[in-house]
Parts: C-alpha cells; sequence; structure tokens
C-alpha cells in the first residue's frame, strides 16, 4: 500500500514536468531573459516561417529592439522602457534584436509565437568608426 502511494506521489511531479514541456512546446517559448550588459540578444535568423514576440521589460533599464534581415540589414524598432510591453512581429529568416547598452544586466519577459526560432544566442555590439 505505501509503495503504491510512493509511486503516485513520485510520478506526479514527472507527469507535470512533462505536461509543462508539451504546452510549452506546442504554443510557444516562454522565457525570463537576462541580457548581459553591454551585449545584444539575437532570437533567430534563418528561420522558415514567421514568429512574433510579446516582450515585457522586467528589468530596471531601458532596452532597444531591432530586427535583421536575411541580408544583414538592421532595422531599428524603438527602445522598451522598464514595465513596458510590446508585441512584434518578424518575417521570415528575420532575427530580433535586444541591445542592452547599459553598464547593468537588462531582464525581460518573451513569450514567443509562431515559427518559434532554434537559434538565440548573444552578441557583442559592433560599432563603425566614421572617418
Amino acid at each position: 500500500m505505501i509503495n503504491n502511494h510512493l509511486s503516485r506521489v513520485l510520478s506526479f511531479p514527472i507527469l507535470a514536468a512533462f505536461s509543462l514541456f508539451f504546452i510549452t512546446s506546442c504554443s510557444g517559448l516562454v522565457s525570463d531573459l537576462t541580457v548581459p550588459a553591454g551585449e545584444t540578444f539575437v532570437l533567430g535568423g534563418g528561420e522558415k516561417g514567421a514568429f512574433t514576440v510579446k516582450a515585457r521589460n522586467t528589468g530596471t533599464i531601458t532596452v532597444s529592439l531591432s530586427s535583421r534581415n536575411t541580408k544583414g540589414g538592421v532595422t531599428d524598432l524603438g527602445t522598451l522602457a522598464p514595465r513596458a510591453s510590446q508585441t512584434l512581429t518578424f518575417q521570415e529568416g528575420e532575427a530580433a534584436l535586444i541591445l542592452n547598452a547599459a553598464a547593468v544586466n537588462a531582464r525581460l519577459m518573451l513569450n514567443v509565437t509562431g515559427k518559434v526560432p532554434s537559434g538565440m544566442g548573444y552578441e557583442k555590439p559592433t560599432t563603425k568608426l566614421k572617418k
């Protein structure tokens, strides 16, 4: 009796974790994101479909939002102040860029739907010097 009850109790967390994974993978991606100081978070680029990002700034600093097209061109999409939210749609092949130009880490909550990008990572911003 005790072993049977223990088996049911131990299997519940496994079932709950599997359910959460299944719901998340079927409906999109939810991420509590930290963008380190002076870096850019890159989501997507080269995907075979469009995706939508609902970003909510949960941190204390403003971040810049941009998109990068398939040829490498970058379009400024504005800024996201603390406690503000914005929903952006990125077309096939585009990447979402979140730039943290501050000296402290930025925090955001992302909800990604559509063709959820498999590629993501961080880049150091590059600047071109004018002569």
